[in-house]
């Protein structure tokens, strides 16, 4: 699990764009790169790859809003 994984899967299947640059600390959601619409494709392919589950009330800008908080989160749930 790494935040390379999670920026590779966004660069590649969300914003279709493999040369965006994101820094684990860019504010995904208040910067428009993830919408809601990609936030479910996220949680839908972080659910699948590392198998677990994510409850629709941990779906928050605490624990979506930045590459670092999203590896974080993942890193919980698998622990």
């Amino acid at each position: 699990m790494s935040v390379e994984t999670i920026r590779d899967f966004i660069r590649a299947e969300i914003v279709n764009d493999r040369s965006m640059d994101l820094a684990p600390d860019d504010n995904l959601l208040l910067s428009g790169i993830l919408d809601s619409l990609a936030v479910f494709r996220l949680v839908a392919y972080l659910e699948e790859t590392y198998e677990i589950e994510i409850p629709p009330q941990d779906v928050t800008l605490d624990h979506f809003a930045t590459l670092a908080h999203i590896d974080a989160y993942v890193l919980s749930r698998r622990g």
